[in-house]
């Protein structure tokens, strides 16, 4: 905006000093000389491009020290903003691993967990399968005592009979 003020100034200026050349040349063509009046008004002419261009000159120089500053601030919070976000983004990288680390101890935690059931309850149908198998050697036992008793005692009556008949 600052080189496009000076810019116009610039063009403004040009054109005045050629409308003064002309008229200047146009007075050199007539016979009749410069009145002091054409003169005052060509001084105060050119003092007022020659103002209106030193104006358009400052406004420039502040344009661009301006601009340059509004670039040094928006370089700055460019700056904070990437700071912030790197650790902001550190933060979040941060607490997912912190949360990963946790539920991968809990799933550990859990593991030794369901294989001390998984033991004990393999360790508790083995010893009701000892039971039960004891239990049952122990009717098989029976049963055979009172088989063998059973047949000493069929044996003994088969005898008893056969020497009564």
């Amino acid at each position: 905006a600052a080189a496009a003020a000076a810019t116009a100034a610039a063009a403004a200026a040009t054109r005045t000093r050629r409308k003064v050349v002309r008229k200047m040349a146009s007075r050199s063509e007539n016979p009749a000389s410069p009145t002091t009046q054409d003169k005052g008004m060509f001084e105060t002419l050119k003092e007022t491009v020659v103002n209106a261009f030193e104006a358009s000159k400052e406004k420039a120089v502040e344009g661009k020290e301006t601009a340059s500053a509004r670039a040094a601030e928006a370089h700055e919070n460019a700056a904070v903003k990437a700071e912030e976000a790197k650790e902001s983004a550190d933060s979040t990288y941060n607490a997912a691993a912190q949360i990963v680390s946790e539920k991968a101890e809990q799933a550990k935690e859990l593991a030794v967990d369901a294989k001390d059931t998984v033991v004990e309850q393999l360790t508790a149908a083995k010893d009701f399968a000892a039971e039960k198998i004891g239990i049952a050697e122990e009717h098989a036992q029976q049963a055979k005592e009172s088989a063998v008793a059973n047949a000493e005692s069929a044996k003994e009556t088969t005898k008893e009979k056969a020497a009564e008949a």
